[in-house]
């Protein structure tokens, strides 16, 4: 939903003695580990836009300064790692049944993925256009940052590359160094899923092969480091066709495919040895830690990270979704944040509309926990009362069952 929305089906092992072996479950489980690194990863965003800003700039102590110049500057891979998310959950719902792939029923996930995606969409360019009409003018600093810059003109392309889902290529079009404000501006990570959605379905059951279908996602992962750097040699000082062009993000998501394609191998092959699952989360904490903590922040350098810290973070689904310890019931817990990742990301503006001036006079880290705080309460209000009704009716509405997954 930025951002990855549906979960799939995604069974979780049994552990007996010494190896591990599968057992099936419903479709609509989850993985507490899947749901952990969603939400995980809106908090890295939110983050990042919150130091964005202009509310607290600066005057931290030296102890804050020096974490938030450790942790903050590259917390825009929140994004990418909500892309990973993203590709490992759809192809868990595409490829988890037990149709043929060359059979698969691209009616039921349009329906699924539009009723998940559209109520809420709608919801917050309704609320956004409110803002903008009920609060303008005068343009304040906080009504330029969250909802509507001054200058900038609500044209008929905007509104349309909104609804077709080319808000990415707008922005890349109009003039990407002077955005929208902050509400229309994260737009841009949907826009990509759904463009890479549209198409996915189809080639999988075009290639019905599961060999075919991962030598594809392969070619995809490549492309994008070449586009990347291609980007960054045919526009030196337009950094954002390497940041925000879908080409510069299909590897992502073709990343979190290949990850569920790889569960769906080693499960085929059980049982395994307990080490594996330690293994690959591991080796993804640490490769993720690597890029993210040690990498330049700085969009013109980036080709090849994006590719490895998704490869890091791929890892991690791996070792989360095998591992019969973090599976088990006294992880459940961690399950429940997920659910709220695409409220919180699409929640983020209004959430620092309304507390811009307690943040300003609070200030510092704890500006930001009450901030993260105060989107991560509109979320849970937009989900219980109006995401999943909404979910409910449209599903029900072409019979489908309702998601307990919601």
């Amino acid at each position: 939903d930025a951002l990855p929305i549906l979960s799939g089906f995604l069974p979780s092992p049994a552990f007996k003695g010494p190896k591990m072996t599968q057992r099936p479950v419903p479709q609509d489980s989850r993985v507490p580990m899947v749901d952990l690194v969603r939400f995980l990863s809106v908090v890295l965003i939110i983050s990042y836009h919150y130091f964005c800003s202009s509310i607290s700039l600066t005057g931290y102590p030296p102890l804050e300064g020096k974490a938030i110049v450790r942790l903050f500057p590259n917390s825009y891979y929140g994004v990418t790692f909500f892309f990973v998310v993203s590709g490992f959950i759809i192809s868990g719902i595409l490829m988890g049944s037990k149709e043929p792939l060359s059979k698969i029923d691209l009616k039921s996930f349009y329906i699924r993925r539009a009723a998940r995606l559209f109520p809420l969409l709608a919801l917050s360019i309704a609320v956004g256009l409110f803002c903008v009409v009920a609060f303008s003018p005068p343009i304040d600093s906080k009504m330029s940052c969250c909802f509507k810059k001054l200058g900038f003109h609500f044209t008929p392309g905007f509104w349309l590359s909104l609804g077709t889902f080319q808000f990415n290529w707008f922005l890349l079009r109009e003039n990407p160094a002077a955005p929208p404000a902050f509400h229309w501006r994260i737009l841009w990570t949907l826009a990509i899923e759904e463009q890479f959605y549209f198409f996915y379905p189809f080639l999988i059951r075009s290639l019905g092969e599961r060999t075919k279908i991962l030598r594809c996602l392969l070619g995809i992962i490549v492309l994008g480091m070449v586009f990347r750097e291609w980007a960054h040699l045919q526009f030196p000082g337009n950094v954002f066709w390497g940041y925000n062009a879908s080409f510069s993000n299909f590897d992502q998501i073709a990343i979190g495919c290949v990850a569920y394609l790889t569960l769906e191998g080693l499960r085929a092959k059980a049982p395994l040895k307990p080490w594996i699952p330690a293994m690959f989360l591991w080796t993804g904490l640490l490769t993720t830690a690597s890029v993210y903590l040690f990498t330049s922040p700085i969009l013109s350098d980036r080709v090849w990270q994006p590719t490895v810290i998704s490869l890091g973070c791929a890892l991690v689904l791996l070792g989360g979704s095998l591992s019969p310890f973090l599976n088990g019931s006294f992880f459940s817990f961690l399950a429940w944040p997920g659910r709220l990742g695409y409220g919180c990301y699409i929640w983020q503006a209004l959430g620092m509309f309304i507390l811009w001036d307690v943040l300003v006079r609070v200030g510092h880290l704890r500006a930001l926990g009450l901030y993260v705080g105060g989107v991560f309460l509109i979320a849970l209000a937009s989900y219980y009362f109006f995401e999943r009704p909404a979910n409910r009716w449209i599903r029900g509405r072409f019979r489908l069952p309702p998601s307990a997954t919601l």
